[in-house]
């Protein structure tokens, strides 16, 4: 295989390295020292991904707003349709459902108030910056606000909610808990500090920091057998000498084994459809030899494939695939007329929410592939795939098997690296 050495190499990729590279997306500005770099086939520049769409180099595809967050700890929404980039990258997930109603309104009647609970409606600046957070006031422990919803039985669900300290009588223990099983399902969380303490009948649990004193708490368990009803019951968890109060938004109920960004309700439960982000006019790179390399923030495993990075013909016959597998294995899968050539490399084991970097080359006929700094081996007599076009971040070339996590960078050259260059790429 001939190489092309270059100065390119890992975190020291800089703007000189991209003037080499035939596509890039560098939302966090991580080869330009803080600022977003964009870059589209045709050699034109851009600030951001949004502006590569507009201007008919890429496409950006999600029937409905979203959040995402920067890496100050601030939610950010976007229209529908518009890509959801920040300072932490740009965030691709699949189709997410709350099933909640008046998700961030707990004055509404959806809302059960227990014992003498009362509500201060619109009183606290949310995560996103209106003055949309609610004050749940509680004079009792074990009364708070409770909402019913149908849930199937045996199945991983994930509930969550935005927590902060809320005025001089600030509770400092509260319950996440869904009362609509047997069992139970709950933890215990500390408004002010974020700490979640005390699991009973759950998988998994942890909380996030926002600004302005925000956690966002998330807790996936399996609901119980025969148990058709959920009961989101958010409730004090003290003792109280009067009443005790903690501010709460953004309460979501969904299936899976990830917190998906927050998805705001009114009358009725609502979907985030998936993202869908694709750079086009990539067919004569992707017809000579090349070099691909993807940097994520991937969500923990959830038993699904989540791909990072996919190069392709319009579909998934023809493709380079950087994936996690479904066996929690991260991967480089190389397919010509819908078969797979040579044996992919494959590294087992990533299970936790982590940054992963992932590089390839595919010359005339063979490949190799590095993740996080492990070189594979060099496949050689394979068939190259033809009628390449695009690139989707963090999908397929079906637009499935989605991310649920952050792109930090993308970037294709029109050149081969030598094993060296291309290993350091993922450092």
């Amino acid at each position: 295989m001939t190489r092309v050495v270059t100065t390119l190499g890992g975190n020291a990729l800089v703007r000189s390295g991209y003037k080499a590279a035939a596509m890039v997306c560098d939302p966090c500005g991580i080869g330009t020292g803080g600022t977003p770099y964009y870059k589209a086939a045709d050699g034109v520049l851009y600030g951001s991904f949004a502006a590569m769409v507009a201007d008919g180099k890429a496409t950006c595809t999600r029937a409905s707003t979203g959040y995402a967050m920067t890496r100050e700890g601030t939610l950010v929404g976007f229209a529908s349709g518009v890509a959801r980039e920040s300072n932490n990258g740009l965030l691709v997930e699949t189709a997410t459902a709350n099933r909640l109603v008046q998700s961030q309104t707990l004055d509404s009647a959806s809302w059960t108030k227990q014992g003498s609970t009362t509500i201060t409606a619109d009183s606290m600046i949310a995560p996103d910056g209106t003055m949309t957070a609610d004050v749940v006031n509680s004079f009792a422990s074990g009364q708070g606000v409770l909402q019913s919803g149908a849930c199937a039985a045996n199945t991983v669900y994930t509930m969550s909610a935005y927590v902060c300290a809320a005025g001089a009588n600030a509770a400092t223990s509260i319950l996440l808990r869904d009362a609509g099983g047997t069992s139970g399902h709950q933890v215990s969380v500390n408004p002010v500090t974020g700490v979640v303490s005390a699991p009973v009948n759950v998988t998994s649990y942890g909380s996030i920091a926002l600004a302005n004193g925000w956690f966002r708490v998330w807790v996936t368990y399996t609901t119980d057998v025969g148990q058709t009803t959920f009961m989101l019951n958010p409730q004090l968890n003290q003792t109280p000498g009067s009443s005790l109060s903690w501010g709460m938004w953004g309460l979501q109920v969904e299936t899976g084994m990830v917190a998906a960004s927050y998805v705001t309700t009114t009358t009725a439960a609502a979907t985030r459809p998936a993202d869908l982000l694709i750079v086009t006019g990539l067919t004569a790179t992707l017809a000579n030899p090349f070099t691909m390399m993807v940097d994520v923030d991937m969500a923990a495993f959830d038993a699904a494939s989540r791909s990072f990075l996919q190069v392709h013909d319009g579909g998934n016959n023809n493709r380079v695939l950087a994936v996690r597998t479904s066996a929690d294995a991260v991967s480089v899968i190389v397919t010509a007329g819908g078969v797979a050539q040579g044996t992919a490399q494959l590294i087992n084991g990533y299970t936790g929410a982590r940054r992963v970097k992932v590089a390839a080359v595919l010359d005339v006929a063979s490949y190799i592939s590095a993740i996080d700094a492990v070189l594979g081996t060099t496949q050689t007599g394979i068939t190259r795939p033809t009628g390449m076009s695009v690139c989707t971040l963090a999908a397929n070339g079906t637009g499935s098997v989605g991310l649920r996590g952050y792109v930090r960078r993308a970037v294709i050259w029109p050149s081969i690296l030598a094993d060296s260059q291309l290993s350091a790429l993922t450092v």
